[in-house]
């Protein structure tokens, strides 16, 4: 193991007080303390970002923002106009990426999203959604009354990951929903690779929706179903108010696939564009983690070159770029690009940051001047450093290519560490529990803890220290894990079972240094070892993208009257609020959607295992804001006042 101080503090004076500041005040609770003091004292200190913005804060070289920072004025452009420096910078940007033509975003991918999704599908239309998608493309069906059909990917139930969306999926989807030849679906598996079925969202009454197959939360035997199923002849030839007919707003105008995912799994873009495109349909990708793809063969695929018609890159996820900035890319003639500039319009900051825009444009610029040395390099710290950790025996490096992960490729700049394997006395060792390990002990701050794994995102401008670091950190936890590894002095500062302790003694839990000597068995060893660690029970994975019952749209769920019901209460009632697992914010369940029996317990197993429930407009998740139906309210009245204190 390389010699780097892990355990501790690079800085014993301005990082150790930091550090113990941090013990002692909870993030986010520091009453009277100003942000950017906050921000100043944390980049003092050796903390090391595992995590975006893709810069890892080592672009000093772009000078102070504020002197930069100006508005529209004569010389400069407008980006909601541009003709001058912004067009041609937008267009360097095209041929970095191979685009026809690509927008500069200052409201990051979101407002990519947003813009394509409302661009390519008209109000009241179909699209064909991945059920993992990011949270903004649920909102671009809300904003346009869109009615959504889902694709869900293989579920990866050891580690809690998500696979890739298949084109046999997105082809029976499509023919399903009138884009083709109706065909008999095959009924999908939770794993083992099988084309799973998409369960549409579709605008269709309550009592129907119910009683349609594989629209519930058991996901062992879903089949295909279709809103497309339940209207009659008559209805398909009534014209609504644009001249389309229903049976042409069935057919899906547009698909939407994540790839990669937030964990770095692939899909198979070139096959399912082809898919998309002979159905008549649009392609659009959200690779805001992939913006990276292009710049060498080591990495996946871009979807631009695989045959997607939009696509999304964040730019400060994985490159080097300040946070918000990212890239639309457009490429052939199926886009309208007159209603893609009327939504960028709408939903673009009519006051661009210049500060952001000189970001991208300094980003493309390094990588047209010295963008195949720096990935060069980067491809060779990666491979050191994967091949490494994947010596370890109680943690498992993610490689991609497991089995039951079902991924059609994988971006290996994704370091996830899987914790399933780690048993403690109290149950499974979770990812949050080795984030804080990594955080409070080793000053590492991982991108993501899920149930069971971490995320660490590496890009192009982290440095040699920080992959030393990350290396040590995880290799010394490991031995340590395993019952056969040494305990290490750092520089002579605090490691191994003194570090846990540490640890364990300022989260306040009841545990006392256990003496592990040599006449213990490395099992019993690290039993003890793991006490210290701490580990919550964790249930085997729940497929969270199973689909419960679509009653309505989501816009027609945004409209309708709400009420705050009690979460134990809220299973069979209708959702009118989002619920997200953030991050990386993919919702388990949407508005209009009614709440399955399992939910209230799956909402408390994941906020016991450390992860964060977002969406709720009650921060506590004592309350869901649901639809307000004609029985039932009376019911809930008193559940209410009495949680509120009344």
């Amino acid at each position: 193991m390389r010699e780097i101080a892990a355990c501790a503090c690079a800085d014993g004076v301005v990082s150790g007080q930091y550090w113990n500041k941090m013990m002692n005040e909870k993030r986010g609770t520091r009453v009277g303390t100003y942000l950017l003091d906050l921000l100043t004292e944390y980049t003092a200190s050796d903390a090391y970002p595992l995590h975006m913005p893709g810069h890892k804060r080592q672009m000093r070289s772009f000078g102070d923002a504020f002197s930069i920072d100006i508005t529209e004025i004569e010389g400069f452009d407008n980006l909601h106009h541009a003709q001058g420096i912004l067009l041609e910078a937008q267009q360097r940007a095209a041929r970095l990426y191979g685009a026809d033509e690509t927008y500069f975003l200052v409201n990051g991918s979101t407002c990519g999203v947003l813009a394509a999704i409302s661009a390519s599908v008209r109000r009241g239309g179909r699209i064909l959604m991945a059920r993992n998608s990011h949270k903004a493309a649920f909102h671009a069906a809300l904003l346009n009354d869109l009615q959504v059909s889902w694709l869900y990917p293989e579920i990866d139930l050891e580690r809690g990951m998500y696979g890739s969306i298949s084109s046999r999926q997105v082809r029976d989807a499509l023919r399903v929903c009138g884009n083709g030849q109706a065909r008999d679906c095959v009924p999908g598996t939770n794993t083992g690779g099988q084309a799973r079925d998409c369960v549409s969202a579709a605008n269709t009454d309550s009592r129907d929706r119910d009683r349609v197959p594989g629209a519930n939360i058991d996901d062992q035997n879903r089949g295909c179903t279709s809103a497309t199923m339940n209207l009659s002849q008559a209805d398909r030839k009534v014209s609504d108010r644009t001249g389309e007919t229903i049976a042409e707003k069935e057919r899906i105008a547009a698909v939407f696939i994540t790839s990669p995912t937030y964990d770095g799994v692939v899909s198979d873009i070139r096959s399912i564009a082809r898919e998309v495109h002979e159905a008549g349909a649009i392609l659009i990708v959200d690779e805001a983690h992939g913006a990276h793809f292009a710049m060498h063969p080591y990495f996946p695929e871009s979807a631009l070159s695989c045959g997607a018609d939009l696509v999304v890159n964040s730019l400060h996820k994985t490159m080097p770029s300040l946070t918000q900035t990212a890239l639309l890319h457009v490429k052939g003639e199926r886009a309208n690009r007159e209603r893609l500039r009327k939504y960028l319009d709408i939903y673009q900051s009519s006051s661009p940051s210049y500060v952001l825009m000189a970001g991208m444009d300094e980003c493309v610029r390094l990588m047209e001047s010295r963008g195949g040395e720096l990935f060069d390099a980067f491809v060779r710290r990666l491979e050191g450093l994967r091949t490494h950790l994947g010596n370890m025996r109680m943690l498992r490096l993610v490689i991609g290519d497991e089995p039951e992960l079902a991924a059609f490729a994988y971006d290996k700049s994704k370091i996830l560490i899987s914790t399933g394997r780690v048993q403690t006395e109290s149950g499974r060792m979770t990812g949050s529990a080795l984030a804080q390990i990594l955080r409070e002990c080793y000053h590492l701050e991982v991108e993501m803890a899920a149930e069971t794994y971490i995320t660490a995102i590496m890009t192009v401008a982290d440095t040699q220290e920080g992959f030393d670091r990350l290396e040590a950190a995880l290799l010394e936890i490991d031995g340590r894990l395993s019952g056969e590894a040494a305990l290490l002095e750092i520089d002579g500062r605090l490691s191994g079972e003194a570090a846990l302790l540490e640890i364990d003694g300022r989260l306040g839990r009841e545990a006392a240094l256990l003496e592990i000597d040599g006449r213990r068995s490395g099992e019993a060893a690290s039993r003890e070892k793991l006490r210290l660690i701490g580990g919550t029970e964790t249930p085997e994975c729940v497929d969270v993208l199973s689909a419960p019952a679509t009653a309505m749209t989501m816009t027609q769920a945004d409209d309708m009257p709400r009420e705050p019901v009690l979460l134990k209460d809220a299973p069979g009632r209708i959702a009118a609020e989002f619920v997200y697992l953030y991050p990386p914010g993919i919702p388990l369940l949407v508005p209009g959607e009614r709440i399955p029996e399992q939910f209230p317990g799956l909402l408390d197993e994941y906020r016991q295992a450390g992860l964060q429930v977002q969406g709720m407009e009650d921060y506590s998740a004592r309350m869901l804001r649901c639809i307000v139906e004609n029985t039932g309210r009376q019911l809930h009245e008193a559940g209410y006042a009495a949680a509120m204190g009344n």
